[in-house]
């Protein structure tokens, strides 16, 4: 064992973060990017663990690998301090022998699993400190779970986020919500308020974005929840639990866009409900560098009977799609023509999509199929911000995805009969062609807007400061209307 050190951390922050130094249940730091959140947090850790033998568990929604987590990052600054000889770095936790501290790194809940991560929480009932990163993603259910599992007396849970809508489980509980739990501090901080983030690369890129798009720079430097604007492609959309009906009631639609890296590729199971107009997302699974074979094995395979349906996919990759043919997929390739991208996005523009809170668990950990609905919009003219072309090609793996999907669709209605029947009068004929498609069964949910966010400011300078998880229906068989007008009491999984 090694002796007890005699060290100065001499850890510096912005002075922003000086109450966060403070014993506090409840710590919260939100923001955008630059404002030195992670970093502080994560110094904040070692200093706990070295110098009084915490113990800290880091933790995020989802952690498919501990690539996803800040164990790298707590390295670094481990040799920043010039205190590896005190730590004992294992592959999946790091330790302070001299002490007994301990640093652990998990996921709220399990990939790819409906909330079954109790269990596993169970484990860290002894920590004193948990650090949830990227807290714009946890759920009701994962922070429910949590909060009474750290309750060591004195312990103490931290949250840092950038948020990504208006309202989050997280932000609605500790910061705008009617009842702010005892002993919470929250900070909003921000690339001003950094004293060495002009200094690093990142400025000349904030720089960029705040001169040619102002909803990514409020977005992405400043902290706010992503702006529905006139460019914003996919506005009808939110993140909402339903219960994924069984294989044998339901015919699932199947798209998948294959991405040339640098871009992932995106493969969607979802269905139509036409009484409602919705369509709801099961699973949106977003993977990146990928040969051939890990298509199959690393991409299809995931979901379970895909090979009983058809997979409608991008006519641009004829080797993947003749490949996984002879993997016994029944993929098609979808024919494209002048206009199509405008046809099918005014298709999928008149239809609310539902997407299942797991679909948030299968995208990277940089971009999933919120994100996508959020950035993917259109060109538009830099001085007036009005729409003025196509749209940008980028983040539209999950949108190109769903267009191949629903294609026979869109190509058998066309856009402007579609608006018509979904809108309009309906005439006899129409009435007939809308009861003749009625293929799907129907759901049992409603779907709400997003709100639209403020607009945000950058203001104030600078001082540097120097130390030393969405509950599941219980329900297991519902009613569904067939499209003859019965109605049958059938089973769901």
């Amino acid at each position: 064992m090694t002796d007890q050190p005699n060290i100065d951390l001499n850890i510096e922050y912005p002075e922003k973060l000086e109450e966060l130094t403070q014993p506090h249940r409840y710590k919260v730091a939100e923001g955008g990017r630059g404002g030195a959140k992670s970093h502080f947090f994560a110094e904040q850790i070692i200093k706990e663990v070295f110098c009084y033998g915490k113990w800290a568990l880091c933790c995020r929604e989802v952690q498919h690998s501990l690539k996803d987590s800040v164990k790298a990052l707590i390295e670094k600054k481990i040799d920043k301090f010039g205190l590896r000889p005190w730590f004992m770095i294992k592959e999946a936790e790091i330790l302070c022998p001299h002490n007994s501290g301990k640093i652990s790194f998990s996921g709220l809940r399990q990939s790819g699993a409906d909330h079954s991560a109790a269990d596993n929480l169970k484990s860290y009932e002894g920590y004193d400190i948990c650090w949830v990163e990227e807290a714009q993603m946890v759920s009701k259910m994962s922070l429910d779970l949590l909060l009474p599992t750290i309750r060591k007396p004195g312990s103490e849970v931290w949250f840092s986020y950038n948020r990504k809508i208006e309202h989050e489980p997280v932000h609605d509980r500790f910061v705008t919500g009617a009842s702010i739990p005892p002993d919470t501090v929250h900070v909003y901080i921000n690339w001003w308020d950094n004293p060495w983030f002009r200094d690093t690369p990142l400025y000349e890129l904030m720089m960029s974005d705040k001169s040619n798009s102002e909803d990514d720079y409020n977005y992405i430097w400043c902290g706010l929840p992503q702006k529905i604007s006139e460019a914003t492609i996919i506005r009808k959309w939110c993140v909402r639990d339903f219960i994924v009906p069984a294989d044998t009631i339901i015919p699932w639609k199947f798209g998948v866009d294959f991405g040339f890296f640098p871009d992932p590729c995106c493969l969607i199971r979802s269905y139509l409900d036409w009484n409602t107009k919705e369509i709801y997302i099961a699973d949106c699974i977003f993977k990146i560098e990928l040969d051939p074979d890990q298509i199959d094995t690393d991409l299809f395979a995931l979901i379970s009977g895909i090979k009983g349906y058809i997979v409608k996919a991008e006519s641009a990759r004829p080797e993947l799609i003749k490949h996984l043919k002879n993997r016994h997929y029944r993929i098609e390739a979808v024919k494209k023509g002048a206009g199509s991208i405008t046809m099918g996005l005014d298709w999928l523009k008149h239809w609310n999509i539902v997407v299942h809170p797991r679909c948030l668990d299968q995208g990277l950990p940089e971009e999933n199929i919120t994100d996508e609905f959020q950035l993917y919009k259109y060109k538009t003219d830099p001085a007036t911000g009005k729409v003025v072309g196509e749209p940008i090609d980028k983040f539209n793996h999950a949108v190109d995805a769903l267009r191949y999907t629903y294609n026979d669709e869109i190509m058998k209605e066309g856009a402007i009969d579609y608006v018509k029947m979904m809108g309009g009068v309906r005439g006899k004929q129409e009435k007939e062609a809308e009861a003749a498609k009625r293929s799907g069964g129907c759901n049992y949910l409603t779907v709400a807007g997003l709100p639209v966010p403020p607009v945000g400011q950058d203001t104030g300078s600078p001082v540097v400061k120097r130390s030393g998880g969405v509950s599941y229906a219980d329900s297991s068989r519902i009613n569904l209307k067939l499209p003859d007008g019965s109605v049958i009491n059938t089973s769901i999984k």
